[in-house]
């Protein structure tokens, strides 16, 4: 796949941001910030999540995989919602959140499936559905595809794409300038809440979504050690295949899989859902015409919808 050139507005904006500064911004006082909840040494790396929800022996626990430069709390909209019905697990991924940011060079989506496979071995979760959205969505479909072989596999019931990742495009505007070695030196001068706002109302399909809450949230994290570094080499590490690659790879999913893409996503074209439908056997497509690429934070009351209506099919009461 030809990688994406990054524009020369994203370069403009990054060079006038480090001349002149960001704009005022807040940085979260004490009571706004997020804090570490449950943790889990997998394969040396430890691993931030939650649980929430009732347990049950006849429910598969929902675990909750979010995009590139996110956290476990891309899902706080929802996971209440899912948790009324569901065991839900959040995690945070290698790099992101308060999960531990190794300098190792291990950030490629099949090194992530392979850590999500031991956490849910570690954390005793053999019954599942993986929910993921964006970079979430292409580790989940590798944790799939890898599970099918594994010589001790977990129970998949089911499998939630939302806006995924892996189709063989230009990569995106914010992963292109991680990936340039201009346009990273530049973000260093650029303070976290300008450079989550520019990637968010690119994101997002109606910016007034993009509040300062939310902006400061995502900040937070990009503030802790490592967090930077991690996030640049995750970028540099992401390859597409060709689409021969990827339907081969979908094709080998053999679970029950609802697919959720925002219909005006600028990040991954909602024309490329048609692909991946098409190319797992067993798969439900819903679209959002108000959501961009995070529908889950920007319509969270209609994506809770549609995953407790998939839910119920492969999992009924």
């Amino acid at each position: 796949m030809p990688p994406r050139r990054v524009g020369p507005s994203a370069v403009l904006a990054l060079a006038i941001a480090a001349v002149v500064g960001c704009g005022p911004h807040r940085i979260a006082s004490r009571r706004d910030l997020p804090t570490p909840a449950l943790n889990v040494d997998v394969d040396g790396v430890r691993i931030n999540y939650t649980r929430d929800g009732a347990g049950s022996t006849d429910r598969p626990t929902l675990v909750l995989v979010h995009g590139f430069g996110a956290s476990l709390d891309s899902w706080n909209d929802v996971h209440l919602a899912l948790a009324s019905a569901f065991p839900v697990v959040r995690l945070d991924l290698k790099g992101s959140g308060f999960s531990d940011k190794p300098d190792d060079g291990r950030y490629a989506v099949d090194d992530q499936a392979r850590l999500l496979r031991d956490f849910l071995h570690r954390t005793g979760l053999t019954r599942v559905v993986l929910v993921g959205h964006s970079l979430g969505g292409g580790i989940a479909i590798e944790t799939v595809v890898a599970n099918a072989s594994d010589p001790n596999p977990i129970r998949i019931d089911g499998l939630v794409l939302i806006d995924p990742a892996g189709y063989p495009q230009r990569y995106p505007d914010f992963v292109a300038m991680l990936r340039n070695p201009v346009t990273r030196f530049l973000s260093q001068f650029t303070s976290p809440e300008f450079r989550v706002r520019y990637v968010l109302e690119r994101s997002f399909a109606i910016a007034a979504r993009v509040t300062d809450e939310r902006v400061r949230r995502y900040a937070y994290y990009l503030r802790l050690p490592g967090a930077e570094r991690a996030l640049a080499s995750t970028a540099q590490q992401l390859r597409y295949g060709t689409l021969d690659d990827l339907r081969r790879e979908l094709a080998g999913i053999r679970v029950p899989t609802q697919i959720v893409w925002g219909e005006r996503d600028r990040v991954f074209p909602c024309r490329d859902a048609q692909f991946f439908h098409d190319a797992i056997a067993d798969s439900v497509l819903s679209t959002l015409p108000a959501s961009g690429h995070v529908p889950q934070e920007e319509e969270p009351g209609p994506t809770a919808t549609i995953l407790k209506s998939f839910l119920a099919r492969v999992s009924p009461p």
